[in-house]
């Protein structure tokens, strides 16, 4: 039986592929071993240990000359992929970066063009390849006869140093974007959204999986692959939603949080507070909106955490200003939701479907650019688009309008799925006119859907699996 490894980086990578047909296929065909930074976590493994499994720790190791590489690759490769690609969202943050810090933006150029002569360039990324490695990934490959390794967050810097390690190691390689937008907003210029100056992908993948055909496009256009190097399969944790019969009825949901099921639930689905410091200001508008009777019928407010730490630490206030209100109820992700990996497992089997009820349950969706707009146009919620601060900010760069400049974001807006809201009065007045027809932009949302979501057909698992396994042996005929 030949060996597969893969990296689960964090808790959404767990729900994306661990909670998805493809952990229950795979090992059926071929050995796991699953490298992540859970691997002593018992809950995790009481809730994926199986037979064929195996779990290794994933973690970034780096010696001081692979810093000191690092430092120079990252800044240059970021800098000529801008440069070459002409990615929107990388065009607005090099602005900002010219404009915000000149100084670090001259360093960066002038780095970049240190490096731009072939020869240059060709050493530096050979030397970062080399230091990338990590001799305890190759000792694992080895002790397990590993033959595949599928990396699910190619920005990851850990799954990065499995993916070189595996290289030089003679085994292939294949990439799956961890989400729909990380094509384009994680690769590039960073340093208007983190203190780093952001990496490149520096590894060439011997097949790539990615969820809809703009990614394909993407890696296309963007980073050189072949149509017959991408398989595009479908979001995974969408597959859920074809299984309506586990879901809860409204009327046991709406209970659950004690709410009143005769009253319309707004759900507001909030960002982190890196984005968005005056979350708590918007929160009290639309308390305000729901209290004051303007909607025209009686409607209660669902506060949806963002999976972040920071986020859950910053919403304390606003969750204590609320307490014991009825109308007003807060929900806070499992890790199963987190883009973190050093935190403990805290989600327990079927908790997937959490997110499912939740949106299932509302009449109107508001959110700020989010994933959740699509699972919302899954389905088929009437959804409201947020691009204001709630307070005062000091530029464009800083605002939450600097979305308006993402090219993912450029993509769904033009699909006319979803109303966007620039201050609170058009907040209230898009959410009063969904609650009175939430069937207004219901074409606009399935237009969405069929354009980021390839297939909602509950087998997007089912296709990873499949593209793995024909990788590994091809052209044969593997049952479910």
């Amino acid at each position: 039986m030949k060996t597969i490894a893969i990296t689960i980086p964090l808790g959404m990578s767990a729900r994306n592929i661990l909670r998805s047909d493809a952990f229950r296929i795979l090992p059926k065909h071929a050995r796991l071993v699953i490298l992540t930074p859970f691997a002593g976590d018992a809950k995790f493994h009481a809730e994926f240990d199986r037979p064929n499994v195996n779990f290794e720790l994933l973690r970034f190791r780096s010696s001081v000359v692979g810093k000191i590489l690092r430092r120079l690759a990252d800044p240059v490769e970021t800098y000529l992929f801008t440069q070459k690609t002409h990615i929107e969202t990388l065009l607005f943050l090099k602005k900002w970066l010219q404009n915000e810090r000149p100084f670090e933006y001259f360093k960066t150029r002038l780095l970049a063009a240190s490096f731009e002569w072939r020869p240059m360039l060709s050493w530096l990324r050979c030397w970062h390849i080399k230091c990338l490695r990590d001799q305890a990934y190759g000792a694992i490959f080895k002790k397990y006869e590993v033959n595949l390794v599928l990396i699910t967050h190619l920005f990851n810097l850990a799954d990065q140093q499995v993916a070189a390690t595996a290289l030089h190691c003679g085994i292939p390689v294949i990439g799956m974007p961890h989400s729909w937008d990380n094509l384009t907003s994680k690769s590039g210029i960073r340093q208007g959204t983190n203190a780093d100056p952001g990496r490149t992908v520096p590894v060439r993948f011997d097949k790539v999986i990615v969820w809809n055909d703009v990614s394909r496009q993407e890696l296309l256009e963007f980073y050189g692959y072949t149509h017959d190097s991408i398989v595009t399969v479908g979001i995974p944790q969408f597959d859920i939603y074809m299984n309506k019969e586990r879901f809860k009825k409204r009327e046991q949901f709406m209970a659950d949080y004690g709410f009143d099921p005769a009253a319309k639930l707004i759900l507001y689905a909030a960002g982190t507070p890196q984005y968005l410091p005056y979350q708590d200001e918007i929160i009290d508008a639309l308390v305000e909106i729901i209290r004051s009777g303007r909607l025209g019928q009686r409607a209660q407010l669902l506060v949806r955490g963002h999976p972040n730490r920071m986020a859950l630490e910053a919403s304390k206030k606003v969750r204590t200003r609320y307490q014991g209100s009825s109308d007003v109820r807060f929900q806070e992700p499992s890790s199963a939701y987190t883009a973190l990996s050093d935190t403990a497992w805290n989600s327990v089997p079927g908790d997937e479907y959490e997110l499912a009820n939740t949106i299932a349950a509302a009449d109107v969706v508001v959110t700020m650019g989010s994933t959740i707009i699509l699972d919302a146009a899954a389905l088929d919620k009437p959804i409201v688009n947020m691009m204001f601060d709630g307070g005062p900010v000091d530029s464009s760069f800083h605002s939450i309008k600097k979305y308006l400049h993402y090219t993912h974001y450029i993509k769904i807006e033009k699909t006319g799925a979803f109303q966007t809201a620039y201050n609170p009065q058009e907040m209230e007045a898009q959410i009063q006119r969904y609650l009175r027809d939430p069937s207004l932009e219901s074409k606009e949302r399935r237009d969405l859907v069929a354009m980021e979501c390839f297939k909602i057909d509950g087998k997007a698992g089912e296709r990873i699996a499949g593209a793995i396994l024909d990788y590994l042996e091809p052209n044969k005929m593997l049952a479910n």
